[in-house]
């Protein structure tokens, strides 16, 4: 019996966590510090990312600490994450 198994390497979460760390370094030097516009649309697409998936997320909370009221997890995210944000 003569079996082939195809075997990619896949990246380990350092190697991929590294990659994503030298791709952001370059773009830093490259284009130097994002401007304050572009920050501020920056964070309003993360925002809106977060209320999107606003569901997604409460779901993966309860799964992860078990059982946890969806209103405990509505009253902290997103909304907390941005309470400071709120004026950028």
């Amino acid at each position: 019996m003569n079996s082939s198994t195809d075997i990619t390497a896949q990246p380990t979460d350092a190697e991929r966590f590294h990659h994503i760390l030298q791709t952001q370094r370059a773009a830093y030097l490259r284009d130097g510090a994002p401007s304050l516009q572009a920050q501020r649309s920056d964070l309003a697409r993360f925002k809106a990312s977060l209320i999107a998936r606003r569901g997604d997320i409460e779901e993966a909370i309860n799964t992860d600490f078990g059982h946890r009221s969806r209103h405990e997890t509505a009253l902290e995210s997103p909304d907390f994450c941005f309470g400071g944000a709120a004026s950028i």
